[in-house]
């Protein structure tokens, strides 16, 4: 962490596990970040994200965000990466916490009803559960049976419902995205949620 001018830049170490041994050392910095301060998080190592990923960036812009009563700044973000933060709308769906320096356009093509992916969205309802669910069912419709289908959509109710309801944290979130291998004919569904209660 470098310290000038009230100005704190947090440099984001790399990874290409989900092992957040990088993300809980951010954490463990943002405990001792000053009211004052303006936070820059420099993710020039940061190589691919994934949901979890992006969601544990998303709680700790919040909680630096809860200090400072500033947005935290994100800078040095590979293409690839800021195509994938676009894609999933984490500029649009935090933009109370974070800013991206030289945000390029979003170049992937959207689809609101894609079976590939659950953008960013906040849990804060009924409504946002529900909404949840649809898409999830239709990411999961293709690939499970119905038992197996409603097994998970039920659990997944109750943990985004546990977001709101028991940590009554109106600002938490989910991400979901489907990886597919055809050639091995192996699918890999990543679903995060998260919130700061």
């Amino acid at each position: 962490m470098d310290t000038a001018d009230n100005k704190q830049i947090l440099f984001l170490p790399s990874t290409s596990e989900d092992k957040f041994t990088d993300l809980d050392f951010l954490f463990s910095c943002a405990t001792e970040i000053s009211p004052s301060s303006r936070v820059t998080l420099n993710l020039e190592r940061a190589g691919f994200i994934t949901p979890s990923r992006a969601v544990v960036l998303v709680l700790a812009c919040r909680y630096i965000n809860s200090i400072t009563h500033t947005k935290v700044f994100l800078r040095n973000i590979s293409r690839d990466v800021q195509k994938y933060l676009l894609r999933m709308d984490l500029p649009v769906g935090a933009h109370e916490w974070l800013e991206i320096d030289n945000l390029g356009d979003d170049e992937w093509g959207r689809n609101p009803h894609t079976s590939q992916l659950l953008e960013m969205t906040k849990i804060g309802s009924t409504q946002d559960v529900e909404h949840v669910i649809a898409r999830s069912e239709n990411i999961f419709g293709h690939w499970l049976d119905k038992s197996a289908l409603n097994s998970l959509l039920n659990s997944l109710s109750e943990l985004c419902s546990n977001v709101y309801q028991h940590s009554a944290d109106a600002d938490g979130v989910v991400l979901i995205q489907k990886y597919e291998k055809q050639s091995l004919n192996v699918v890999n569904v990543q679903v995060a949620v998260g919130d700061l209660a």
